[in-house]
């Protein structure tokens, strides 16, 4: 790595880039993926980095209850509201989705609109990563103990009036990412 804007790469040489947090230790390997979008990552794997500091002190014990209407309720009264991203992205994603059916495969148009699917797709995903994300992470700096209800999530899914609810809700997103 030159410098904060770029990231060297075998056989590509360097390689323009928006770095999100500096390296740290020693770089072990680089996985370059592409999204659909045409969007490039490079996932930087790490050793010997210097571990985080862990506060001493009592331990403060947190519980956690995953549901639909809450992605989170936790025990200390505060709640995380689900951000519903597919039911409010669901009728643009229909009705993209249905003009993209009409188009003539092969065709210019035809790959035009599956970009445009695609990015919906895409802004769905990134949502429904991030608020398990930001949900997790205020959970852990403020407590030390995490206790989260058992909750069997796929045969929840398999009730059909609540599969598109559980699932985006992604609640066995948020409970693996506390374990």
């Amino acid at each position: 790595m030159a410098d904060n804007a770029h990231v060297k790469l075998p056989k590509l040489g360097m390689v323009r880039a928006r770095i999100s947090r500096p390296l740290e230790g020693r770089v072990l390997s680089a996985t370059v993926k592409r999204t659909p979008t045409y969007k490039y990552f490079v996932t930087i794997c790490c050793t010997d980095c210097p571990r985080p500091d862990i506060p001493e002190g009592p331990i403060n014990a947190l519980g956690v209850d995953a549901g639909t209407y809450y992605l989170m309720a936790r025990s200390d009264g505060a709640a995380v509201a689900n951000p519903r991203s597919l039911t409010k992205s669901e009728k643009r994603l229909t009705r993209e989705q249905r003009r993209l059916s009409r188009k003539k495969r092969d065709s210019r148009k035809y790959a035009r609109q599956r970009m445009k699917v695609a990015r919906i797709h895409e802004r769905i995903a990134n949502q429904r990563k991030d608020a398990p994300h930001k949900a997790t992470t205020a959970a852990l700096r403020e407590s030390q103990a995490i206790a989260v209800e058992d909750l069997d999530v796929k045969g929840m899914e398999q009730n059909c009036r609540l599969t598109k609810s559980v699932a985006d809700a992604s609640m066995s997103e948020m409970i693996r990412q506390l374990e």
